[in-house]
């Protein structure tokens, strides 16, 4: 419950839609990878994109990332 995203151990909770609007954000839910990287590296960042519901709009929710480097670089 509230306004703010938070986590308990690996559950990500990002708001109360409520059963009239679940289903529809479930659908519109998208994950993506994204991240900056060259020849020798960089970071992948793993994002959940949720759409707008009960007042809220549309947010981009980012659950973690990784750095990588590339060997011999």
């Amino acid at each position: 419950p509230g306004t703010t995203p938070f986590h308990a151990g690996r559950r990500f909770f990002l708001g109360d839609a409520g059963p009239a609007a679940a289903a529809a954000v479930a659908q519109g839910l998208r994950l993506d990878v994204g991240g900056e990287g060259d020849e020798c590296g960089g970071t992948n960042a793993y994002e959940v994109e949720v759409p707008a519901f009960g007042g809220r709009p549309d947010m981009t929710f980012w659950y973690a990332s990784e750095h990588y480097a590339v060997p011999d670089c």
